[in-house]
């Protein structure tokens, strides 16, 4: 019987590749959940605009006698983290628009709204008049102009828009002028 030398030496160095490969790639793995750990957290945390709980929804948003926007995301969605920062430009300008905006993160506290609004997609913007909803957009927007394209939506669908685009609104969101008069369409 004959000890083949070089045949143990090559697997050991395969297996100390194989090992190598493995802990890079767990390395790899941690960390991606780490930075996806650290986005969920941000979004979880963001305050002053955000809706925590169903109860807190019902007092601000169906309680309000300005018009109110949401948008309803998800923690783990990547088309909610795209839109959410020109999101947050009108929801620090709603003191100076016709409009309120806030955003309400899925969990387990705002579950309920979610399934009374039938918001089974995120991102879902829904514009409430007196507690009611009026508007639906479901989905990114689109147009060289996110946020003004979220607003001219939002003032549209209120009836403080007329769209001067029509198509663009099917294909963009909306291409509004704010002229104040209601739009000629039968909502």
């Amino acid at each position: 019987m004959r000890l083949d030398l070089r045949g143990f030496q090559r697997a050991k160095r395969a297996g100390l590749l194989l090992a190598s490969v493995v802990i890079v790639a767990a390395s790899f793995t941690a960390a991606l959940i780490e930075h996806e750990m650290h986005v969920a957290n941000y979004y979880l945390s963001v305050s002053g605009y955000s809706i925590r709980s169903s109860s807190v929804f019902d007092r601000v948003v169906l309680g309000s006698s300005k018009p109110v926007a949401v948008m309803f995301e998800s923690p783990t969605c990547p088309v909610c983290k795209r839109m959410y920062p020109y999101w947050a430009v009108l929801e620090h300008e709603s003191d100076r628009l016709p409009i309120r905006f806030l955003h309400v993160m899925f969990s387990p506290a705002t579950q309920d709204v979610f399934m009374r609004y039938h918001v089974t997609d995120t991102p879902t913007f829904i514009v409430f008049v007196n507690g009611r909803p009026v508007a639906r957009h479901v989905g990114a927007f689109g147009g060289s102009n996110i946020t003004n394209a979220m607003l001219e939506w939002a003032l549209f669908s209120v009836g403080a828009a007329t769209v001067s685009e029509p198509e663009k609104l099917a294909q963009e969101g909306c291409a509004c002028s704010t002229s104040g008069a209601r739009p000629a369409t039968g909502r």
